[in-house]
C-alpha cells in the first residue's frame, strides 16, 4: 500500500512524542528577540560614541576652509575681515566694508554653517591666542567659550605652517 503525500508529510513532522510540530515556541521568539536586541545595542552604542569624535573631526575641516577663505580675503584685500565684516563677508556683501565693496567677490559661494553644534563661529581679527594671528575657533559641545572642548584655529604650538595652519604674513 502506497502511502499519500498527505500523510506522508504529516507523518515527517511528527516529533517524538507523537505531536504535530508546526511553528516556533515562545520561548524561540523570545531568544531570538533578545539577540536581535542585543545586536542592536552593541551597534548604536558604536555609532553615538563615534558621533561626537566626528563633529569634532567636522569642526576641524571647516576651521581650516574658513583659514582657507580668510587668506584668500587678505590676498585680495591686503587685510583680514574686521571686526564688524566678521566671515559672512567671506560670502555675503552685505556686511563689506565700504572701502572693498565696490571690488568685492565671495571667496564661498554659499554661507559658512554654523559649526556642528549649531553655535556661530567665534572669529576675531586681533589674536589673543597667538600673537600676530586673528583668532577663529568653535565653542564645542558645551556651548561655552574658553573650555576644554573648544577647537581654535591655532594651538599654542602652531608655528602656523604645521597642521595645515595658514599664517598671516607680519
Amino acid at each position: 500500500m502506497r502511502m499519500t503525500t498527505e500523510r506522508w508529510n504529516r507523518t515527517a513532522r511528527v516529533g517524538r512524542k507523537g505531536l504535530l510540530r508546526k511553528g516556533f515556541s515562545l520561548v524561540e521568539i523570545m531568544i531570538v528577540l533578545a539577540i536581535i536586541m542585543l545586536i542592536t545595542g552593541i551597534v548604536a552604542f558604536a555609532l553615538i560614541s563615534r558621533q561626537d569624535e566626528a563633529r569634532v573631526n567636522r569642526a576641524r575641516i571647516d576651521i581650516d576652509r574658513l583659514k582657507g577663505g580668510l587668506l584668500d580675503f587678505q590676498r585680495r584685500y591686503g587685510r583680514f575681515p574686521t571686526e564688524d565684516e566678521g566671515l559672512a563677508v567671506l560670502w555675503s556683501r552685505s556686511t563689506a566694508d565700504p572701502e572693498i565693496e565696490e571690488r568685492w567677490s565671495p571667496t564661498f559661494d554659499t554661507a559658512m554653517p554654523n559649526d556642528p553644534w549649531g553655535n556661530p563661529w567665534e572669529y576675531t581679527p586681533d589674536g589673543l591666542r597667538k600673537e600676530g594671528y586673528y583668532d577663529l575657533s568653535s565653542i564645542g559641545r558645551d556651548g561655552q567659550p574658553d573650555t576644554e572642548d573648544d577647537i581654535h584655529a591655532w594651538e599654542e604650538d602652531d608655528d602656523g605652517f604645521g597642521g595645515g595652519g595658514l599664517m598671516p604674513p607680519r
